[in-house]
């Protein structure tokens, strides 16, 4: 027979998993640069809808000029449930006191890096200012390594996004 302490502890811990992470069904980031041409605008979406799980990409130029039309990127890839859940936990593993920590009125030119999740009515949303500027010293690590994390899954590289 099971003991009635072992069933309040089971409660106990399936309770203290905040219930918002357990509904998060869609994960974006949105990154903006103010003066790239190429990579100028960029959307990662990843999804759970009921089960499958999927990626969008979307890359735009500045502008549409000829040269720069084949930098254009609209796609979708399949996700594992696996790579979805470990980006449901890097998100909802930042801390908000660090992103406060990051509000430096710095900087007018730069990126704009917005990452937001939840389900497909309500979204909570972060915007952080050029978070490869002074990452560490700002409380952005994981902040930044989510951003990362997405844009590899997207099949991008870091380096020439930012």
């Amino acid at each position: 027979m099971i003991n009635k302490r072992f069933l309040v502890l089971i409660a106990l811990c399936i309770s203290a998993f905040p219930a918002w992470a357990q509904g998060v069904q869609e994960i974006s980031l949105v990154f903006q640069h103010s003066l790239r041409i190429p990579n100028h605008w960029m959307e990662i979406k990843a999804i759970n809808y009921n089960g499958r799980y999927g990626l969008s990409v979307k890359v735009n130029p500045a502008n549409d000029d000829p040269e720069w039309t084949k930098t254009k990127i609209d796609t979708m890839y399949a996700l594992t449930e696996a790579e979805f859940v470990r980006l449901k936990e890097m998100v909802t593993s930042i801390s908000t006191k660090d992103l406060m920590n990051a509000m430096t009125g710095l900087g007018e030119d730069g990126t704009i890096w917005r990452l937001s999740f939840g389900d497909f009515q309500t979204k909570i949303s972060f915007r952080v200012w050029s978070v490869d500027y002074d990452t560490k010293k700002r409380g952005l690590e994981r902040y930044a390594e989510t951003c990362k994390y997405m844009i590899e899954l997207a099949g991008l590289k870091f380096r020439k996004i930012r």
